[in-house]
């Protein structure tokens, strides 16, 4: 491809950014699971998955968003006396 990737293989998006850990980590710290965080930025699950194996800082902020998902859920949790804020929490908390 012209001028597309850096001289990476074409026809595989490696268009891995730093700062996605950080778009990742602001979505999941509001609950959002790393499905949705990664469809939010337009790529797969499986995707950070890759990228988590080559860029360890990245892998680090991804570790933290989800343990920053976890206490967003747990708090939820704990301050809900609603019902189905509780059952939805709950399978979230699972999932």
């Amino acid at each position: 491809g012209q001028g597309y990737g850096d001289g990476m293989k074409t026809g595989r998006p490696t268009d891995f950014k730093p700062a996605m850990g950080e778009e990742i980590l602001q979505l999941m710290a509001q609950g959002f699971s790393l499905a949705a965080a990664a469809s939010d930025l337009g790529i797969h699950r499986q995707r950070v998955y890759e990228w988590m194996d080559r860029h360890p800082e990245f892998a680090d902020t991804v570790k933290l968003a989800q343990a920053k998902r976890q206490m967003f859920l747990e708090r939820r949790l704990l301050s809900s006396e609603v019902g189905p804020v509780v059952t939805s929490t709950i399978f979230a908390l699972k999932n």
